[in-house]
């Protein structure tokens, strides 16, 4: 009869030799992601930029980044994988909203969406709305400016919604960045109160080089009018991920998942140019990289209705599924981070 001490020690031996290594491997899957894509990606030009419905070349693309010699005041990103179906409602009710905003000020704004390889007509749909917006917007010749409102990236592989965006905030041009849900859960009419809010908190950082801060949307009830209709198993999710987000990341942000945040560009550039995680705990280290930085973080109520076909949650056992990996992502950043594999660049 095999003794207890003998079953013990190959169960140990087990563990250490197999267990243990498969955990590490698991838990440290997104940094070797995060390699394997560096090594993928030659580089951030060999995506397709489409301005003004035309291929914008190599060295057009250099000079909007680092010249930014024709700034706007906002620049939205809206990462979409898929998304004919919800996408042509939320670009109409952006547009709405913007030509009548700030209609006694010059305000220029725009809209950047961001193709993450899909498969659908994404492509063709945005591009239609990059024609209509042409006919309705010709090329300002004396400031330079190209006229055209809607613009196109097309990513050459997949990278995942904070991949997406990362990459689209690179060609922004705007004094302030927001990223904003292709299916328009949130309400465009919000923006008003992010903006008020950033440039209440926002301060000049001779660390960083610029005037930085953020204004996260949120889902948290911070004031009577903020509405979140929610199904049971997004509610089990929502707590479960704040608790876990409380613990591994920040006490201080109550809704780190709306997808609706406000940046200054400054902030934009330097908290993207340091993001590792591209999936959908992207958000997170976000919120960590900027408390690091010292950047000042302001939560804003917003409207919020529930949109169908969600690409994270389809249905019961994906929360399962989604809380374990944003949870390990989560893990895995706060680690990276404390033992030096990933570290903050401050200048960008």
């Amino acid at each position: 009869m095999v003794s207890r001490v003998v079953l013990f020690e190959s169960w140990l031996t087990i563990c250490v030799i197999v267990l243990l290594p498969l955990g590490l491997m698991g838990l440290f899957e997104p940094c070797y992601k995060y390699y394997v894509n560096q090594k993928l990606d030659v580089g951030l030009f060999d995506d397709t930029f489409l301005v003004a419905g035309k291929v914008c070349d190599r060295e057009c693309i250099r000079r909007e980044i680092s010249d930014n010699r024709i700034p706007v005041d906002l620049s939205i990103i809206i990462p979409a994988f898929n998304e004919e179906k919800r996408l042509p409602v939320m670009l109409d009710s952006v547009l709405h909203f913007l030509k009548d905003y700030k209609s006694d000020e010059k305000f220029s704004y725009e809209i950047i969406v961001v193709d993450d390889y899909s498969t659908d007509g994404t492509n063709n749909l945005v591009l239609d709305f990059v024609d209509k917006s042409m006919e309705q917007n010709k090329p300002d010749s004396d400031s330079g400016e190209i006229g055209a409102d809607i613009r196109l990236l097309k990513l050459r592989r997949n990278h995942g919604k904070g991949g997406a965006i990362k990459r689209g905030t690179f060609h922004s041009r705007g004094k302030y960045v927001l990223f904003a849900d292709a299916d328009g859960a949130t309400d465009i009419k919000d923006l008003d109160k992010l903006l008020t809010r950033i440039q209440s908190i926002e301060i000049d950082s001779p660390k960083l080089g610029g005037s930085v801060g953020m204004t996260i949307g949120s889902r948290a009830h911070l004031e009577k009018k903020s509405i979140a209709k929610r199904k049971f198993y997004r509610t089990i999710l929502m707590h479960g991920f704040h608790f876990l987000v409380s613990i591994l990341c920040s006490s201080n942000v109550k809704d780190t998942q709306c997808g609706f945040k406000l940046f200054t560009q400054k902030t934009a550039k330097v908290l993207f140019t340091n993001l590792h995680i591209e999936g959908w705990a992207f958000d997170t280290e976000l919120i960590y990289l900027a408390e690091t930085l010292g950047i000042p973080i302001g939560e804003e109520s917003v409207v919020w209705n529930e949109i169908e076909g969600s690409k994270l949650i389809q249905n019961k056992f994906d929360v399962i599924k989604t809380s374990i990996v944003m949870a390990r992502d989560m893990l895995c950043l706060r680690i990276a981070y404390v033992l030096g594999f990933w570290n903050v660049i401050e200048t960008v």
